[in-house]
């Protein structure tokens, strides 16, 4: 692993089963980076952690050192504390680069 990206959803986020996100949502996510020649691609974090603890935060595990820029995840697949479903979401990731 070489970088995590924090990811916070407004209110808590579970499954629609309430079950805890794992490997299948762990797939979903599309992390885009820029690499070292200005070109920008796609990877799929290697692992997603921070979980089991009732919070609204993901963290992806990247295995890439290439700058992370956004982060995207579909809709209708993780709902909040009042069972609603996600709508597709996608930002821009605030960085610092040391």
């Amino acid at each position: 692993m070489k970088q995590i990206i924090r990811v916070t959803w407004n209110g808590g986020v579970r499954r629609p089963d309430r079950r805890e996100a794992g490997e299948a949502e762990r797939k979903l996510y599309r992390v885009e980076v820029q690499r070292a020649d200005g070109s920008f691609g796609e990877v799929t974090p290697i692992a997603l952690a921070e979980l089991e603890d009732r919070d609204n935060n993901h963290f992806l595990c990247l295995d890439t050192d290439d700058l992370a820029v956004a982060v995207s995840f579909p809709e209708g697949r993780l709902v909040d504390p009042n069972g609603d479903l996600n709508p597709y979401t996608a930002v821009k990731i605030s960085t610092s680069r040391r």
